[in-house]
């Protein structure tokens, strides 16, 4: 019954990966479908008017300067305007570099608390423009570490993420609710993070006074 049982279990998680597989294809394919059909009709409209144009002009070339030099001048401005809309439709389809940095962190904790008995959450202050790529990276890493400790040895229920960006440091936090240490024994993940932080100039703070809480302080 119990070989039953997980046989069960292993069929539903794969299943449910398959179908979260999915989504993500169907996804991907929307997205390619809505950024080829914004520019199909940005670039095919614009080419389309400044074509008619072009042919006009080698027409008239000769025997009307002034007219053709007229109606170059207006297509270089339809070319011109053409590409500022192109430019409008891609700055509204990709998300800004923040709204990635958060949305990748997000999207861990969701597949990192998944059927786990925690929950999280993800709160953050100031310009998060300010926060570099590379911090971004190390930040999502630093979250995969903590997270997973958390989850493995805490015996907590909650993970709270700060990120606050503050006049000369970027900080973020990573919490748990759980019973916490009093000595603190660093693993192999803690001193990655120590040594990455380490080399951006940054520092880390660790406390297992009030469950266990790792700072991360980032110059910018």
């Amino acid at each position: 019954m119990q070989r039953k049982k997980i046989n069960h279990l292993e069929y539903e998680m794969k299943q449910e990966e398959s179908s979260h597989n999915q989504t993500i294809y169907t996804a991907r394919l929307e997205e390619r479908t809505k950024i080829s059909g914004n520019l199909h009709d940005k670039i095919g409209h614009t080419i389309s008017a400044v074509l008619l144009q072009l042919e006009a002009i080698k027409f008239i070339m000769n025997s009307d300067k002034d007219k053709a030099s007229e109606m170059l001048t207006t297509s270089i401005k339809t070319l011109r305007g053409g590409m500022d809309e192109i430019r409008v439709a891609l700055r509204s389809i990709r998300p800004a570099e923040e709204e990635m940095g958060i949305n990748r962190i997000k999207l861990l904790m969701d597949e990192k608390t998944k059927n786990t008995g925690f929950k999280f959450t993800i709160n953050y202050t100031g310009d998060l423009n300010k926060i570099t790529s590379s911090s971004w990276h190390l930040f999502y890493q630093s979250v995969m570490e903590l997270s997973t400790n958390s989850i493995k040895y805490s015996k907590g229920s909650l993970i709270t993420i700060s990120i606050n960006v503050l006049n000369k440091i970027i900080k973020l936090e990573v919490k748990d609710n759980g019973i916490g240490c009093t000595k603190i024994n660093k693993n192999i993940g803690l001193s990655n993070i120590e040594d990455k932080v380490s080399s951006e100039n940054g520092k880390v703070i660790i406390n297992g006074e009030d469950g266990f809480s790792v700072i991360i302080l980032m110059p910018y």
